[in-house]
């Protein structure tokens, strides 16, 4: 979880990251279309202890990331 970077843009589009020690650059890591969000993203949170990351959007999801 600790080498993960969520990105969340107002378009509702969502990048997952992960960050390539031995690169030293951040490892973009594909996400299924269809569980992005359809409207602006809100808001993002991080549950480091559950490895999980929450995103919410004026779509009316709140959105639960592993």
């Amino acid at each position: 979880m600790n080498n993960l970077v969520l990105m969340g843009f107002a378009s509702s589009d969502l990048q997952l990251f992960r960050y390539d020690s031995e690169l030293q650059d951040l490892v973009h890591l594909k996400t299924e279309d269809q569980l992005e969000h359809e409207k602006a993203i809100t808001g993002i949170d991080v549950l480091p202890k559950m490895n999980l990351f929450v995103t919410g959007s004026l779509d009316g999801y709140i959105k639960i990331w592993n």
